[in-house]
């Protein structure tokens, strides 16, 4: 048997609990475990930045739309009215503003890069899912009209 990667969702204190389960409860453990999940205000700081590009406010529309159960990639770029060409670039500027912002090592998702400190992407017969974690998903709420405003008199680049 051989385990690649393993997602933990929980609290911390059931993170810790899990951990001596396997024998592994070391104080080490419980920095990662607090870092499961990204803190909001670096979250805020990843989308207020700078502004955000129509591409990414697009792929935040159709993710906070999508629900907690997520969006296929397919599903994703058909929603934002793009090719899935397109979302890989716009997923990938996504990351590179997430990796360029101050804080990512400290405040992000432990063990985590690029859009993965703010989705789980996940993969289901073949397909990748996109979801929003919580954090990501208030911030969203709390800004989502800008966006529709800011979307409206420009192109879809």
């Amino acid at each position: 048997m051989k385990v690649i990667e393993v997602t933990f969702e929980g609290t911390t204190e059931e993170y810790q609990g899990f951990l001596r389960l396997r024998g592994q409860g070391r104080e080490e453990d419980a920095s990662v475990a607090s870092r499961l999940a990204p803190d909001v205000e670096f979250v805020r700081k990843i989308i207020h930045r700078m502004a955000v590009p129509n591409g990414q406010s697009q792929l935040f529309r159709a993710l906070y739309e999508g629900g907690e159960q997520g969006l296929s990639r397919s599903e994703l770029a058909l929603r934002m009215g793009r090719t899935e060409e397109q979302l890989s670039g716009i997923l990938g500027g996504f990351g590179r503003r997430i990796q360029h912002t101050v804080g990512v090592q400290s405040l992000g998702r432990a063990g985590r890069s690029g859009v993965e400190h703010v989705l789980d992407v996940f993969k289901i017969g073949g397909q990748y899912y996109y979801r929003m974690l919580p954090e990501l998903r208030l911030v969203i709420g709390e800004v989502l009209s800008q966006f529709t405003e800011t979307q409206r008199g420009h192109s879809t680049e």
